[in-house]
């Protein structure tokens, strides 16, 4: 999620010790987000979205928060839907968080796949198209995003793969010592179905693990890509409820 607060140029991340504030330097909700940093009942979890609500509103911009639900165990759902309601938040989403500490064999033949990374204005350019398409974002803002040099500069890594010469689906990868985070996997509608995805996805996976060695890999599945991840060896672990201001 950081990403999003460095890759313009125009951002900032304010890391606290009970809260994550990413400012993207757009006005785009989705990408400025509050992000809780430890566990926190009713009281803590008041106090921290005041915080949030206060540091956007200095940049008179949208935002939202990315809630992660065992840290907020002792609330209610009913009591967090409340506490967003009253600040004008609306929820749209509730991705799972998943895990793999290896990935099963594939239950199916895979197509051909060539991983590139992302890493010249050609890839940079398809990346920001793949993405503008397969996540509803304005192409101006992925481009934004993703069309600089400075982008890539963070350890965001991209790649986009290349069907018969021309990019059909991408994906992103973060590394940290204790795992492997998996982001944006997404293919074009015309290309869909035909195992793209998954074939990008454990081609890329399977090089960083022959070069940085055997770790878990972790993601946040949308609702059409839960039956694929299950599928590859992932499991459920908990969840994530993303609130956005503006009713």
């Amino acid at each position: 999620m950081q990403f999003f607060g460095r890759a313009t140029g125009e951002g900032e991340v304010v890391e606290r010790p009970e809260l994550l504030l990413i400012h993207s330097g757009l006005q785009s909700g989705i990408f400025n987000m509050a992000l809780l940093s430890v566990e926190a009942g009713t009281v803590e979890l008041v106090e921290r979205l005041n915080q949030a609500a206060a540091y956007f509103a200095r940049r008179a911009t949208p935002w939202s928060v990315w809630l992660c639900e065992q840290w907020v165990a002792s609330v209610t759902p009913a009591e967090v839907s409340a506490e967003f309601a009253l600040r004008g938040f609306r929820q749209i989403n509730h991705p799972p968080a998943m895990i793999a500490e290896r990935l099963s064999e594939p239950v199916r033949p895979l197509p051909p796949i060539e991983a590139r990374r992302v890493d010249d204005g050609a890839t940079r350019l398809a990346f920001a198209t793949i993405c503008s398409t397969c996540f509803d974002i304005p192409f101006r803002t992925a481009a934004r995003f993703y069309e600089g040099e400075r982008s890539w500069q963070f350890g965001y890594h991209g790649f986009v793969g290349y069907a018969d010469g021309a990019p059909v689906c991408a994906m992103a990868t973060v590394m940290t010592e204790e795992a492997i985070g998996v982001y944006s996997l997404g293919t074009l509608p015309e290309h869909r179905k035909r195992g793209y995805g998954e074939a990008l996805m454990r081609k890329v996976l399977a090089e960083i693990v022959r070069r940085e060695g055997e770790r878990p890999t972790v993601l946040q599945s949308s609702e059409s890509g839960y039956p694929l991840y299950r599928r590859m060896g992932y499991r459920r672990v908990g969840s994530y409820r993303v609130f956005l201001s503006g009713g």
